[in-house]
């Protein structure tokens, strides 16, 4: 735990991850919290769908 803690995962909220993930998902989006993945299901999704910034801010804080 102390070495996950230096290593910048002691303040990440699980609660709030998984609320962000489940946000993106309604959205259509494929998330993967172990790689901290976002992104669209297929290259026809990706041509027509538009991250807002609400999805970009949770994109980046499942990145983190």
């Amino acid at each position: 735990m102390d070495s996950a803690a230096r290593g910048g995962w002691g303040d990440r909220d699980g609660d709030e991850l998984e609320a962000a993930a489940e946000r993106l998902r309604q959205t259509g989006c494929v998330v993967d919290l172990g790689s901290g993945h976002v992104g669209w299901p297929d290259k026809e999704a990706a041509d027509q769908e538009r991250l807002t910034e609400a999805m970009i801010a949770d994109a980046r804080r499942i990145a983190d």
